[in-house]
């Protein structure tokens, strides 16, 4: 059983889900201003009823509950929206729970008013935060589409200080050089610097994680070496090497969000630069498979290549880009790469990239930068490669 809080016909929402998990689970939603969406309960339902009974009054953002100590169920739930699972420090009592609820008029359950008072916990302390990206995306001097907006609401929940990063920018962070004829502002700027920071977050933690493990592994060397005296010794390997997995698991998870922010900061970079006729281009001094799949190469985008492709599995992740630069010495070489991994008659276009002139580089990685030229001179030299191929 669900009820809708919101008329027919209304947007659906950006959601704070609480949850109260049980034989008989409760949720409830909020939006971003604390007005209930939505409430409802289930009896002896699974998660995949739940999912499909809360996902339908609009993109749920974070789920909250009013345990410190979560369930399996909600740790589950959370994983499967991919969101931020909130939990208090301590679990919240009756008392506290009342207080949380007291202002809405809405007859509820003892489970409907458990999960509503988790949401409204949860959205008392991001309260600050959620209204100052609000802020930023309402001022900023670009429309970004829903789907994104709603992403960066996600990962607001997910980074710990985000805020921070607005009143205080990082000198560690990389920033944009100012040209003539690019227009940054400040709110470009702080957007582009939420994204910077979140991939930063994810490298420290990448690092510190391997450290972790090194530092694990080497213990497990000793502890080896003591199994054969002390039986002791042997269940404390063991345990270390749960550890160990544990944290290479940790560690690929880390990876591939790490992936996925990136993906997402180079696509905004496309989106601000387009407006003031800027082509972002991806530049590889090894045009290596592990390189290639940092870049995040993404259908139609620009790749240029100032060294000879390695690999036919490097190849294959060059396939879904609009147009491939690189040294009139390799044009042939690169073409025969990629025409022996296409398993379709589609256009590959490679070419000499003394065509390209690179104007400034905005982002800077190992192995691979973020570089920009002017868009139309671009389109010009990519439509005439077009018309002779033909």
């Amino acid at each position: 059983m669900v009820v809708n809080a919101f008329k027919q016909g209304k947007k659906q929402a950006l959601i704070i889900l609480g949850l109260d998990p049980g034989t008989t689970t409760g949720f409830a939603g909020i939006d971003l201003k604390g007005n209930l969406v939505f409430k409802g309960f289930l009896k002896n339902a699974g998660a995949s009823q739940v999912i499909r009974e809360v996902s339908r009054h609009g993109k749920i953002l974070v789920i909250a509950i009013d345990k410190s100590k979560p369930s399996s169920f909600a740790k589950q739930l959370a994983a499967k929206f991919n969101v931020k699972l909130f939990t208090p420090n301590n679990d919240l009592t009756r008392k506290e729970k009342k207080e949380l609820i007291n202002g809405f008029k809405q007859s509820l359950n003892v489970h409907e008013a458990d999960a509503l008072a988790s949401a409204v916990y949860c959205w008392k302390r991001f309260k600050k935060a959620l209204a100052k990206l609000d802020k930023f995306l309402s001022d900023a001097s670009f429309d970004l589409d829903k789907a994104l907006q709603a992403e960066l609401y996600v990962m607001l929940f997910k980074t710990k200080h985000w805020y921070l990063r607005f009143e205080k920018p990082e000198k560690s962070l990389p920033m944009l050089e100012k040209k003539p004829g690019i227009v940054v502002t400040k709110k470009d700027d702080a957007i582009i610097k939420f994204l910077l920071s979140q991939i930063q977050d994810l490298v420290f933690e990448n690092k510190k994680l391997l450290k972790q493990l090194e530092e694990l592994k080497f213990k497990n060397k000793e502890l080896s070496i003591a199994i054969s005296k002390k039986r002791p010794a042997q269940e404390l390997l063991l345990a270390e090497k749960n550890r160990v997995r544990e944290l290479q698991q940790a560690l690929s998870e880390k990876q591939k969000a790490l992936q996925v922010w990136k993906s997402k900061y180079f696509d905004l970079l496309q989106k601000i630069f387009f407006i003031n006729n800027k082509q972002v281009l991806k530049c590889f001094d090894v045009a290596s498979f592990e390189n290639m799949k940092k870049a995040c190469i993404n259908p139609y985008d620009v790749v240029v290549l100032n060294c000879k492709l390695e690999s036919l599995k490097a190849a294959r992740l060059l396939l879904n880009a609009r147009a491939v630069f690189c040294e009139k010495a390799f044009i042939n070489h690169t073409f025969e790469l990629l025409r022996s991994v296409c398993k379709d008659d589609r256009l590959i276009l490679v070419l000499d990239k003394s065509l390209l002139s690179v104007e400034q580089v905005v982002f800077e990685d190992s192995g691979f930068k973020i570089c920009l030229c002017n868009g139309e001179e671009l389109n010009k030299v990519i439509s005439k490669a077009i018309l002779n191929n033909r």
